[in-house]
């Protein structure tokens, strides 16, 4: 059975809601995927790509601010640029994905130098609204749990 949990195998997963359970995701071929899924990576890998994009060591400042201005409804070249239910005006840019299993999200506060990267291998976990609670740490706000689905609950 392709959806038993093996212990110790990094795997992507979903809940079946019928079950009760978390069980495996289905498998996907990541080469069908084009970019969802084309990256394979850890945190310690991505939090060295943001330090070499603060200290300008990738691209020259002209593409850099390309990849970082909103162009249209708060997107730029790969990255956005505003948080869902954010009302401040934090200069950040952050990117997120998801495919069978997995979630992920890299939210980037240069003028701070605070990187926020969440890797998950349950589809359905709420980056957005975790990293906008790990931010309102950062800047000493108030914070709240993300709330449990009450389907997992009964």
């Amino acid at each position: 059975d392709n959806h038993l949990i093996i212990s110790n195998k990094v795997d992507g997963y979903r809940y079946n809601y019928t079950k009760a359970v978390y069980e495996n995701d289905n498998y996907r071929d990541a080469s069908t995927s084009f970019s969802a899924g084309g990256i394979l990576t850890t945190a310690k890998d991505l939090l060295i790509w943001d330090r070499a994009l603060a200290k300008n060591r990738l691209f020259s400042k002209t593409i850099k601010a390309k990849m970082t201005t909103s162009i249209a409804s708060n997107y730029a070249y790969g990255w956005r640029t505003a948080l869902p239910d954010r009302i401040d005006s934090l200069d950040l840019h952050w990117h997120a994905g998801r495919i069978t299993g997995f979630s992920s999200m890299m939210t980037r506060i240069p003028n701070e130098g605070y990187c926020v990267i969440l890797l998950g291998n349950i589809r359905d976990v709420a980056t957005v609204e975790i990293t906008n609670q790990i931010i309102n740490i950062l800047y000493g706000q108030p914070m709240t749990l993300p709330k449990r689905s009450l389907l997992k609950t009964l």
